[in-house]
């Protein structure tokens, strides 16, 4: 978390706007198989990473957008990172 943080969001106990924002950075690093590479060693944003994944608002948002991933993926170029 940054530094001065005074709880397990980005802005402080509670989920904000700013989570909010980096939540689809987060989910477009998973998808392209960097997860371990870029956010695993880094303890503190693995743990935030978890406790994001963990709130109902990432299942409804983002199992609904990977469902329709090949009606996706048509439109949008999916690469992976080297």
């Amino acid at each position: 978390m940054p530094e001065g943080s005074d709880g397990p969001f980005l802005a402080g106990p509670a989920y904000t706007v700013a989570d909010a924002m980096f939540a689809p950075i987060l989910f477009r690093v998973w998808n392209l198989g960097s997860y371990k590479e870029l956010i695993e060693p880094r303890k503190a944003l693995a743990a935030y990473n978890k406790r994001v994944r963990a709130r109902p608002s990432w299942d409804a948002g983002f199992k609904q957008a990977t469902s329709n991933w090949g009606k996706v993926s048509a439109f949008v170029p999916v690469r992976q990172c080297t």
